[in-house]
């Protein structure tokens, strides 16, 4: 049991370092070879979480296809979602929300992705902006009402 558990264990990290570097060829060879594609890291952190957060949108895309979790949580309650959009990654963020990622999803701290977009700033996070708005907006017009998630933003203060 312990040998395939720290099989398990590196596999995962090695699964991570690819989706970091968004090397969508080695991520497919790992994943052929048995990898589990939700498989976490110390922090509870899936390698959907790095290739959001380093904006491979190829790579999210493999690992969604692959039958990665969509809406994964990390220890702290980060989805996907919330690593693209406090990187300030258009294409992944735009990808993550189109397959379905909960925009309203929040952290351990009670943190949207929308927030941690507006917070810092990164790249291009007045886009990942209009794209969570839309979603957030979308998403509360299909349900027949507002919520405390206006596109305006204004339900959340000084961010």
């Amino acid at each position: 049991a312990f040998a395939e558990r720290a099989w398990e264990l590196s596999a995962a990290a090695t699964l991570h370092d690819f989706a970091a570097k968004g090397d969508v060829a080695q991520l497919a060879r790992l994943l052929d070879y048995g990898c589990s594609v939700n498989a976490k890291d110390y922090d509870g952190t899936a390698a959907l979480h790095t290739a959001a957060e380093h904006g491979h949108a190829a790579a999210v895309a493999l690992l969604l296809d692959s039958g990665a979790d969509l809406q994964a949580t990390n220890n702290y309650l980060d989805t996907p979602l919330h690593f693209a959009a406090r990187e300030g990654h258009l294409a992944a963020t735009t990808l993550l929300v189109e397959r379905g990622a909960d925009t309203g999803a929040r952290t351990k701290f009670d943190v949207s992705p929308l927030e941690w977009a507006k917070r810092s700033r990164e790249n291009e996070w007045q886009a990942v902006v209009a794209v969570l708005e839309g979603a957030v907006g979308g998403a509360a017009g299909a349900a027949g009402g507002g919520g405390d998630e206006g596109s305006d933003g204004e339900a959340y203060g000084e961010l």
